[in-house]
């Protein structure tokens, strides 16, 4: 059977609890056919949905505060069309973001690759966007676009949501600038532990985007 051909639009943003030392991140998926409707299941005819959301939280073990966020969003973003390629062939991809790392760190160009969330975004999603052509879109955080909105709202909840379930003291990980900068001063935790909430079983190093390579 010929697979439905899909336009897809990804938004993605983190968020930050300094205090707690707590990320969030969330990411919306928009799908369609080619021209922006909805695609029609081949087994049932009626329309299939046109929207999945997610959120994905933990201790900040990167020390990057809100970037670790978006850069979760994305990856679980990206896990989820892997899921979504059993389906449907992803003809148009679209990532929509307000850091713009979520660009250069996969262009290479004008930015480097030093931080170890840089080194874990390009190694884990590069090949999986390069192989889709995807388009690289820059979205103004808080400039009342409605999806942006959305993601914003959903990343910062997430991240307390981990914090009440957690049970973090306010004191918990309170580590100013200069110091957030070396990996050994931040205190670890398994890449599993920090998955707050998600619908599909996901691998701790997100294999599947990347032939299972983090």
């Amino acid at each position: 059977m010929k697979k439905l051909q899909a336009k897809v639009v990804l938004w993605s943003d983190g968020s930050y609890l300094r205090e707690y030392g707590v990320f969030g991140g969330s990411y919306l998926i928009q799908i369609t056919d080619l021209d922006g409707n909805p695609l029609i299941s081949p087994e049932s005819g009626e329309a299939m949905p046109t929207e999945i959301i997610n959120n994905v939280a933990g201790h900040d073990t990167y020390g990057s505060w809100n970037v670790t966020g978006e850069i979760h969003a994305v990856l679980l973003g990206l896990y989820t069309l892997v899921e979504l390629e059993k389906i449907c062939e992803i003809k148009e991809l679209i990532l929509r973001f307000d850091y713009e790392g979520i660009e250069h760190w996969i262009a290479g160009k004008e930015w480097g690759r030093k931080r170890p969330i840089a080194k874990l975004y390009y190694n884990t999603a590069a090949a999986f966007l390069l192989a889709h052509n995807t388009e690289f879109i820059w979205t103004k955080g808080h400039s009342g676009i409605e999806e942006h909105d959305r993601v914003d709202a959903l990343a910062y909840e997430a991240a307390h949501a981990f914090v009440k379930q957690s049970n973090i003291k306010p004191d918990y990980m309170q580590v100013d600038a200069s110091s957030i900068k070396k990996k050994d001063e931040i205190p670890q935790k398994p890449f599993e532990e920090t998955i707050f909430k998600s619908d599909i079983e996901l691998p701790f190093n997100y294999a599947g985007i990347n032939g299972g390579k983090c």
